[in-house]
């Protein structure tokens, strides 16, 4: 992979040095990548198996904090009848510009 599609790839993250091109990256789908240019012990391998654990589990965890509070602020939104769905989507778009 050339250096400029690397940039191109949405939601991917590069670690990068002077030697390669680049040499791990968690990609969009959350794998983490390691070049095969780079060399990998069995340590750093444990630390990357880890790693993998730990990002899925907290992505997957804000996925699911960040579902319920959307489906909370919909059922607050509900119990008001002046108030619309898109009342409720509009809150929902709101909450990050706090």
């Amino acid at each position: 992979m050339t250096q400029d599609k690397a940039n191109l790839e949405p939601s991917t993250i590069v670690f990068r040095n002077t030697s390669v091109d680049w040499v791990m990256r968690i990609t969009a789908d959350r794998r983490i990548e390691v070049n095969e240019g780079v060399e990998v012990t069995e340590a750093a391998q444990k630390v990357l198996d880890a790693m993998q654990q730990l990002l899925a589990y907290g992505l997957d965890k804000a996925i699911a904090e960040e579902r319920e509070s959307c489906a909370k602020l919909c059922e607050e939104v509900g119990e008001h009848p002046s108030l619309t769905p898109l009342h409720c989507a509009e809150s929902i778009r709101a909450r990050g510009q706090a």
